[in-house]
Formats: C-alpha cells, structure tokens, sequence
C-alpha cells in the first residue's frame, strides 16, 4: 500500500492522521502540522572551568533567523522489489542497523543480529554485516547476500559506524560486563579483526560514532549491588578520557552525532534533586523523564558545554524509552519516545551545534509501539519513520520548519519486531529502510528493506 500526503495538499491528511492517533491536525495553532509545540527553557550548566548560563526563552515556530527560501518539496515513492537478506533460513534476524561504510557514499552496510530458531533463552546471538550499494542499484533479485559473521556472541547489543581510515567499525556487548570494539572491519569481506576491549562493565551499548580522528562509544550498565537498580551511562573516546551521561532507576538511552568538531550528545537521566550527586543506589535516582545534552571537543573532551537538563511540560514524569539524534543545516533534531502507548508522543526539538535548544517541542504523534521509530536527515529535511498498527511503517518528511513535506506508508507482511533503521541518501535523493518482521509459522524473523526516491513536486 502506498500513500502520500503532500504539505500542499493538507485537507486529504485529516483520515490518516486520525488513524495515527496524533495529537493536532493539519494546520494547529503554533502551525506545527503534527501536534502541539510547547516552548522550554534550557540554558548551559557550563564548561570546564566556564560558569554556567543563562536560560534561553524557547520559540513556538521556526528554528529562527532571516526568512527561508521555499525548497522544492519531496515526494516519496517506493521502489521494488523489497528486499530480504540472504541466508536467513533458521534465524531470528532483528535489530537492523544501517550505516554508510567508508568514503563510498554509494556503499551501505546492515549489521545484524542474526539468533538461531533453535537457540535457548540462554543462547548468545552472531552479529553479522551484509554490504550493498542500494543508491547504484536496486538488487532486482529480492535479496542482498552474503552476510558475514562479526561476532558469534556479539549481536544481542552493538552498534555500527565507519573509523578513520577504515570504512567499517562495530562496537558490541560479548557477555555481562564485556564490550568489544573494533574499527577494522572490511565491509563485504569475511575478515576478523583484532578487538579493544573497552573501559567500562557495559551490559549495552548505546552508540557508535566515528569522528574526524576517533571514535566515541556511548555505553550503559547496572550500578553493581543496587537494588533497586541504578543504571549509569557513560561516554569512551578512543585514547582519550571518558566523560559521563545519564543516571536512572531504569534502563535509558543516549544518542550522538560529530558536528562543529566534537561529539554533540543527547541522553536521558532522573529527575534528582541534586544532580551533582554521584550515580550511585540510595542518591535520590529515579525513572529516566529528564533529556540533556552535552557537548565535547573530538580533540579535547574537557573542553564542553553541558545544557541544563528539561522534559516536555505536557508529559512530565513519563519514563523515556528511545531517542535519535540527527543533522540539520543549523544543528540537530533531538527526537524521543516515551515508554507507553496511547497519547505519548513522538516528540521533537530543534537544538544548535553545541545543544541548546531552539524553538519549542513538537509533538509529531502517538506510536502504537513505544521506542519504534528511527529518524534520518534528508537534505534540509527531516524523515521519520514510526511503526503503527503493527504491520504498518509510516515515513513522514519535515521541513525545518517542521512541517510535513510528504508521506508514505509500506505495509509489512507480518508483524514488526523494534526499531526500524533508516538512513539518507547522500545526495538528499532518497531513502533506505529496514525493518524485522516475525511470520507466525516460527521460521524466524526476518529483516527487509525498502528504498524511497524523492521527485520533487509543485
């Protein structure tokens, strides 16, 4: 099924926005299409050796600055066939993670969890990576192969990205309290490299993200002995010191992407009274409801801003389950999930290149499957892709302005199993997604993928 909504054809959007359950229509009072826009205030907590600032005053609007010459809009289409991934037969795959490998732009790389049928509960998962060129050509096949093995227990928690002068690099959970990392993989190759073994007694890794030099490794584990749970994040830079995320009663989530020359990362934490209290059991931690960003320079982590923390006032003290960090021109997008369903939205903000924010937060809408989406920058514009009613993956693409351009929705055969990944096309010309999906007969999960080209429209 295939279906668009242009943003200059708003009055066909007011059937299938009801039926994502969203929180406005088409044209609310703040003009942001998708729901409410609420302003926050958010100033820094300050550098090293820097005094903290100001709060700003949050907008209801634009991102701000002079007016913005209109873009041509995008609209979506799919092409065919969707793809499978070779190899499958007898394995759970979940968890797709794409990323583009190397100085290739054309190249893409799937990393995988790949689990067998027959696997007990206490069974490990294989990572493994699968490469294709899906911008130079759309495999007519219906599937992309081989897959090759990164790790026999490496796929439970892991993420992808490139490395400096290596196109290929995969950081990974082996076993309680042991996380590997290597930044030598060879996209298409059954080669094994050799591994770091990192820092930190991480039970899950939160991202991998390559720089202009390093890589930062964002991780998560459960304080030792704490009961109730306390659960602590923290950031490893590669040869140099590691600087510390979030603090919460319940597992949270991080993000983060390299912009201005360092690492600008957003997580979630509790909402402590004394924030300046160590994440230890008994500190007054509490459920992850809190969103913070931090920023460090690649080349020296110590030199940082760290905004003060916030939440979205309309659903204040709801845990937060996912977030996704992603480019624009002037920034990022700070995107996040609550972690329940109903009228809990996905939400957006706008921030700057060190993290501040910027205009107010955008209530897009109300998944069905809360933590089920991914995000992706696309040119100057904004994709998100939302799992709904199960079998249905919806794509909406933003302006700035946070304003739809186009939408369009694939319908999966089975049910949706996580998170989908989408990924840009370099040239801003379209979109890669993949999803896992679960048949009913226990063959096994299965992940498939769909391109998106953008035609521009009037």
């Amino acid at each position: 099924m295939l279906n668009l909504c242009r943003r200059t054809r708003l009055s066909v959007c007011g059937t299938l926005l009801s039926a994502l359950t969203l929180l406005g229509a088409c044209g609310a009072r703040t003009e942001i299409l998708l729901g409410h826009e609420v302003s926050v205030s958010q100033g820094s907590a300050g550098g090293t050796g820097g005094d903290g600032g100001t709060g700003g005053s949050g907008g209801t609007g634009g991102a701000g600055g002079g007016p913005i010459d209109p873009e041509p809009l995008c609209a979506l289409t799919r092409s065919l066939p969707v793809l499978s991934v070779g190899g499958g037969a007898f394995f759970h795959q979940r968890q797709p993670d794409l990323v583009i490998t190397g100085d290739d732009p054309s190249r893409v790389t799937l990393a995988a969890e790949w689990r067998s049928t027959q696997a007990s509960p206490s069974t490990a998962s294989e990572l493994r990576h699968t490469t294709f060129f899906p911008w130079v050509e759309w495999p007519e096949g219906g599937q992309i192969a081989p897959s090759y093995l990164a790790h026999l227990s490496g796929g439970g928690s892991f993420a992808a990205d490139h490395a400096e002068g290596n196109p290929l690099s995969l950081a990974m959970i082996v076993s309680p309290g042991t996380a590997l990392f290597s930044p030598e993989f060879t996209p298409g190759s059954g080669n094994m490299p050799s591994f770091f073994t990192l820092s930190y007694p991480a039970d899950r890794i939160l991202f991998n993200l390559a720089g202009d030099s390093t890589n930062l490794l964002g991780m998560q584990w459960q304080v030792e002995n704490s009961n109730p749970p306390v659960y602590r994040q923290v950031y490893e830079v590669l040869s140099s010191p590691t600087f510390e995320g979030g603090c919460a009663s319940a597992p949270g989530a991080a993000d983060a992407i390299h912009i201005a020359g360092g690492w600008l990362v957003a997580h979630v934490l509790s909402a402590t009274e004394d924030l300046s209290q160590p994440c230890m059991p008994g500190n007054q931690v509490r459920p992850p409801t809190m969103l913070q960003t931090q920023w460090h320079r690649e080349d020296d982590p110590s030199d940082s801003f760290i905004a003060v923390p916030f939440d979205d006032p309309l659903h204040s003290g709801k845990p937060i389950q996912r977030i996704q960090v992603t480019p624009r021109p002037e920034g990022a997008w700070l995107l996040w999930s609550y972690g329940s369903t109903g009228m809990s939205p996905l939400s957006a903000i706008r921030l700057t290149e060190r993290g501040d924010t910027t205009g107010g937060i955008a209530s897009l809408f109300a998944p069905d499957t809360p933590g089920a989406f991914a995000a992706a920058a696309l040119g100057t514009s904004l994709a998100v892709a939302s799992v709904l009613g199960g079998t249905r993956i919806t794509i909406m693409l933003l302006d700035r302005d946070v304003q739809l351009e186009s939408l369009v929705e694939i319908d999966a055969d089975f049910p949706v199993v996580g998170a989908p990944s989408l990924i840009g096309w370099p040239d801003g010309r379209g979109l890669v997604l993949a999803w896992s999906e679960s048949p009913p007969d226990g063959s096994g999960d299965r992940i498939r993928l769909a391109r998106f080209e953008c035609a521009s429209g009037g």
